[in-house]
């Protein structure tokens, strides 16, 4: 748990989701979504119900669910991070986060993305993942100073009643203290033979 300071000069806490921030976060995400720039889209394609499921049953090594709160105890952000459960992906995990309309801009993504690296760090995570809408451009300005790299594109990918657009998903890679760093090169492709043994009758 952490408290910050924004650059307005309120302060929020940065702490791990309990079980009374399950209806307001539910309502924070419903709101987002229906801006259509959150992947979540304009409806929710899941229940409260299935909020609290994931709070009682999620394993603490695979999953954080991070929450900006004000004094109040208003919910004005948050940051899902979730381990790939492919063997051999389990270094990779993916984020998902939302800041409230009003809040945005003072700094709450920032630092809840800083607390995610942090965890997938003391998780043994290298890599992590996520998916932003081509049109959204402060969240990938937000994410290209995290560190985050365009990774790949799908043209055309997201259809809703303002039209199309793009699919961007962006990576990151962490050292072991949860900060972002560059690799050198890509994995070298290592050529197979295509030779194959005909058995002959």
């Amino acid at each position: 748990m952490r408290t910050v300071s924004l650059k307005n000069g309120e302060t929020v806490t940065i702490r791990r989701w309990e079980e009374q921030d399950i209806p307001k976060l539910y309502q924070l995400m419903d709101e987002v979504g229906k801006e259509g720039q959150v992947m979540l889209g304009a409806k929710l394609p899941f229940g409260m119900e299935q909020l609290y499921q994931q709070y009682f049953y999620n394993v603490s090594g695979n999953h954080l669910t991070l929450v900006a709160v004000k004094p109040n105890g208003n919910v004005c952000g948050w940051i899902r991070c979730d381990r790939s459960m492919v063997p051999w992906m389990g270094h990779n995990a993916t984020i998902w986060m939302g800041i409230d309309p009003a809040h945005r801009g003072q700094g709450i993504g920032q630092n809840l993305i800083r607390e995610a690296f942090q965890w997938a760090a003391e998780q043994g995570i290298e890599r992590v993942e996520l998916g932003v809408r081509g049109s959204n451009k402060p969240a990938l300005a937000l994410y290209q100073k995290m560190g985050f790299h365009e990774e790949g594109r799908k043209l055309r990918a997201i259809k809703s009643e303002q039209g199309y657009d793009d699919d961007i998903w962006m990576g990151v890679f962490l050292d072991k203290n949860g900060q972002p760093k560059r690799l050198k090169q890509a994995v070298k492709t290592k050529k197979r033979s295509l030779k194959s043994k005909v058995s002959r009758i």
